[in-house]
């Protein structure tokens, strides 16, 4: 069951993956971000009905580490999504930071429900594991739950409750690159100075490119932020890249090539200058 777990999650990060290709972002990519989790997690949900762990060291294992990791995924997307939803619809660096305060508070407040549990997660205890992340265990634990909860015969709450402290705390650490970046944010330029280019690839085609080009100390002899180049390129092609570091995860994780927009340019480029030998340009 771990190796299934394994493979799936795996699966998930290959589409998601391919998602950040299809060049989406806010509301329509976390979207389809949780619609994909959520597919996988009913896979995972369905493989585990009726299914007997051959050890309780690897029940515990799988309900403690393994599945916490996969269901907090579909937990994370849909609170960007509503994250995203609610968003002030103006362009105010003062109301859209007073949003993400507002933000920060309720995903903290929700952290830090259940005190003990996140105590046991953060100090990574395992004397009461077999209460925890074993079914067939009749909850006598010092950790409280919802009682709602306990009806779950494929999750253990536990289980659930360790996938929620991982996406808060992911929700915080997202909701935190935001403020960092509204507060660091450019000043949009005046009409007249906007750049008459504009991108038209993906978003992760640019991030990819603009990694290049700062791993090639191509721009100010290799003294400048990666930051800034990317701030460079958002205002060169009038796009609004976001957060540059994860579509750079997706680019680490991807199956086959991990450059293929810069290997796209060099080929291209290449058959240019054959066809230039043959007189077609």
């Amino acid at each position: 069951m771990i190796n299934i777990a394994q493979k799936l999650h795996q699966e998930l990060r290959q589409q998601l993956h391919e998602l950040d290709y299809e060049g989406i972002s806010g509301l329509e990519y976390y979207k389809k971000a949780h619609q994909i989790s959520c597919s996988i997690l009913r896979r995972l949900r369905s493989a585990l009905t009726g299914y007997k762990f051959k050890q309780p060291e690897e029940e515990i294992e799988f309900f403690k580490t393994i599945k916490p990791k996969l269901h907090a995924e579909v937990l994370f997307y849909i609170e960007c999504y509503r994250m995203e939803l609610n968003s002030p619809t103006i362009r105010d660096k003062k109301a859209q930071l007073s949003y993400l305060k507002q933000l920060s508070i309720h995903y903290s407040q929700l952290l830090n429900q259940n005190n003990l549990l996140k105590l046991y997660f953060v100090t990574e205890r395992n004397e009461e594991d077999r209460l925890l992340f074993l079914r067939s265990s009749n909850i006598n634990s010092f950790i409280p739950f919802d009682p709602l909860q306990e009806f779950d015969e494929v999750f253990p709450p536990a289980s659930t409750e360790f996938a929620k402290i991982i996406a808060y705390q992911r929700i915080l650490e997202e909701i935190n690159e935001k403020a960092m970046a509204i507060r660091k944010g450019k000043k949009q330029p005046p009409p007249n100075e906007t750049s008459a280019l504009n991108w038209t690839g993906t978003k992760i085609e640019l991030v990819e490119l603009g990694y290049a080009l700062h791993s090639a100390k191509s721009i100010n002899n290799g003294k400048v932020e990666l930051k800034k180049i990317m701030m460079g390129l958002e205002q060169l092609f009038n796009v609004e890249i976001g957060q540059y570091s994860r579509y750079f995860q997706s680019l680490m994780i991807r199956q086959g090539s991990r450059t293929p927009y810069t290997e796209k340019l060099n080929g291209n480029l290449s058959q240019r200058m054959d066809d230039a030998d043959l007189g077609k340009y």
